[in-house]
């Protein structure tokens, strides 16, 4: 849509405005103003800034990279994560919100721990299975040791501040489908012009989810938690660093389960 912006919509302007919370990528604008063509405008000056958020994130939120589970990739990883969401809660048991990257593993994962939650009297609700998107979101605020586990829509638009939601885990890194129509005639155009589409397109397209992710956690200045992202691939894949350097604080790299969780327990202890 770049040229087509371009033609129809800033030719006949004199200014405008962009603004959102996830249009940077590795603290740049590069990507979003390529997109939309506005490399394209020449004869008005075109000015970014990228802006510090409002909130006190240092110290409201502590972001931990499961280093120790398998690549997502591997056939024991939906084991290792059913059991990670378990033990997790049962260390902290206030709301918490998982995020998938389909719907596979999302059902598959709720079928898994679905009676062990019955059992334990904790609610465990899905986008998909448990009821509409906005009955599932009241419930959550409500009960607020509940989880619930999201897909798509929910790494978006979701604003459930307080101790309803005090752990956000990210199952993966939420890279495109490649084989889907549109994604696949992007990436094609891409390597028609000599460009590669990983890092071009998937990469920063993955980085953008990835952030509107990881700001669900922290909506409110008195809000506060901790972010776990499953996917090893942010510490030991080269682009994993492009990830990590889009979010406004630093990651800790937990290469065991039992520190990761020593640190959490540090971390809420200090915050009580």
């Amino acid at each position: 849509i770049a040229e087509l912006l371009k033609k129809t919509l800033y030719d006949n302007l004199r200014s405008a405005v962009f603004t959102s919370a996830t249009l940077a990528i590795n603290e740049s604008l590069v990507y979003f103003k390529k997109r939309i063509g506005l490399d394209m405008v020449q004869d008005i000056p075109v000015k970014s800034i990228v802006l510090d958020s409002p909130f006190d994130l240092k110290n409201q939120l502590s972001l931990f990279v499961a280093d120790f589970i398998n690549d997502p990739r591997n056939s024991e990883f939906a084991g290792q994560l059913s059991e990670l969401i378990k033990e997790t809660h049962s260390i902290h048991s206030k709301g918490m919100l998982v995020l998938f990257t389909n719907y596979s593993m999302l059902h598959s994962i709720f079928n898994d721990l679905k009676l062990y939650f019955e059992s334990e009297k904790i609610l465990l609700l899905a986008q998909g299975i448990s009821g509409s998107r906005t009955n599932i979101i009241s419930q959550f605020r409500e009960y607020v040791d509940s989880i619930l586990f999201g897909t798509d829509s929910f790494w978006e638009g979701i604003d459930v501040p307080g101790e309803a939601l005090e752990i956000l885990l990210i199952s993966k890194l939420p890279f495109d489908v490649p084989s889907e129509p549109l994604i696949a005639a992007r990436m094609e155009q891409i390597k028609k012009e000599g460009g590669n589409p990983f890092n071009e397109y998937s990469i920063p397209e993955a980085i953008i989810k990835f952030r509107q992710g990881f700001g669900r956690l922290i909506r409110h200045k008195k809000d506060f938690g901790i972010v776990i992202v499953c996917d090893n691939r942010l510490s030991r894949m080269q682009y994993g660093k492009y990830f990590l350097h889009s979010l406004p604080v630093e990651a800790r790299i937990s290469k065991s389960k039992e520190s990761m969780f020593a640190d959490m327990q540090n971390w809420f202890k200090n915050r009580k």
